[in-house]
């Protein structure tokens, strides 16, 4: 498809986005007013299902992956900031809800790299990257602390083996480190680059390369960069058409971009978009 659709939905956080086996885009977000977790699902990237709802809150925005053909989602509550992981097979339907004895002041990370689950965030105390995995989504362990630092939630991507951690740095300029999961090293191979962002950046890998996408600064535009080992990164992408608030999502649908954003209008609606709709 190649339409971007505008949808009722609202939201005054990032969305987060995901893709099934069955090429079930998946995406959530923070309600309005009510900080309920919402989800809805899509079979073709244009026509979506009704929305659903749930009891769980979050002052932050969400994170999804999938891994296997089943969901997983992650947020922070509310008041106590703790860290949740829940897991759905339809994206409708959520069970084993899994607090963690781990906290955070913005939005968590989910990405599925083989047959493991990894959650990032941000630590409350000294801004710190950490990550977690797990093989279930159940139960969590291999905690790693980073001493790379952010004032919002970090990002996750995979490429082969390989996974990647972005984040916004205390200036404002974007970061990529990575871990090569097989050889168990710690994450390094730290990238700087010279592109801003105001908000929370988004990794998704699409065929060969990892796409990490964000939200310019001053301007909201969609921006993205594009690399095959994490190392290096080209193709840069300014879509003026389009602008964001509080960060944009993205993932590979259909082999291209597909772009998940609020919209920088009076109500903030929810916003999807291959990118050669907008681009």
């Amino acid at each position: 498809m190649t339409k971007h659709i505008v949808l009722p939905e609202t939201s005054n956080h990032a969305p987060a986005v995901a893709v099934n086996l069955q090429a079930q885009l998946l995406v959530s977000w923070i309600g309005v007013g009510n900080d309920q977790i919402n989800f809805l699902v899509s079979n073709d990237g244009e026509n979506v299902a009704d929305k659903v709802a749930l009891d769980e809150t979050s002052s932050n925005a969400p994170a999804v992956t999938c891994m296997h053909g089943t969901y997983y989602a992650a947020w922070t509550g509310v008041g106590n900031k703790l860290l949740n992981v829940f897991k759905s097979d339809d994206g409708r339907h959520w069970t084993k809800k899994v607090t963690l004895p781990e906290s955070s002041d913005s939005a968590p990370a989910l990405v599925a790299v083989g047959n493991t689950l990894f959650l990032a965030w941000r630590g409350t105390d000294n801004n710190a990257i950490n990550v977690l995995e797990s093989i279930d989504g159940d139960h969590w362990t291999n905690k790693q602390t980073s001493d790379e630092t952010t004032t919002s939630g970090p990002t996750l991507g995979a490429l082969g083996s390989v996974l990647f951690v972005g984040w916004r740095g205390e200036d404002d300029k974007l970061n990529v480190m990575q871990r090569e999961i097989s050889s168990g090293q710690a994450l390094g191979q730290k990238v700087t680059l010279d592109e801003k962002t105001t908000a929370r950046p988004y990794l998704a890998s699409v065929g060969n390369e990892l796409v990490l996408a964000w939200q310019g600064t001053g301007n909201h535009y969609l921006n993205s960069v594009s690399s095959n080992d994490g190392l290096t990164f080209s193709d840069t992408q300014t879509i003026e058409s389009q602008s964001s608030y509080g960060g944009v999502a993205a993932t590979n649908y259909k082999d291209e971009v597909y772009w998940v954003w609020t919209g920088t209008n009076a109500d903030h609606n929810l916003n999807i978009s291959p990118n050669s709709a907008i681009s």
